[in-house]
């Protein structure tokens, strides 16, 4: 967001992330297994922290948010049951 300061950009970010929480802890919740909620908040930081410096409209926000979140998600979960089954360490 170009013209606004580092606390309004933090709470814009931190807004966001509350936004995606619920889904997290879905995602957390039912693949357990494979990943952690924390796991999950660091990348949707990285992610959201990256939609706010590529200047995308204000009201386009939540809805990029959300749905960048929610395709990286899915892609770390791909990878990580495709990884788990293709493991040489497992018997």
């Amino acid at each position: 967001m170009s013209g606004s300061t580092n606390v309004e950009r933090d709470e814009l970010v931190l807004s966001l992330l509350d936004y995606v929480t619920p889904l997290l802890r879905r995602y957390a919740a039912k693949y357990y297994h494979f990943v952690s909620f924390d796991d999950l908040y660091q990348e949707a930081c990285i992610h959201i922290m990256k939609l706010v410096d590529a200047d995308i409209p204000a009201q386009e926000l939540r809805r990029y948010s959300y749905n960048r979140v929610r395709s990286r998600v899915i892609d770390k979960l791909k990878y990580l049951r495709r990884r788990t089954h293709q493991s040489l360490d497992t018997p």
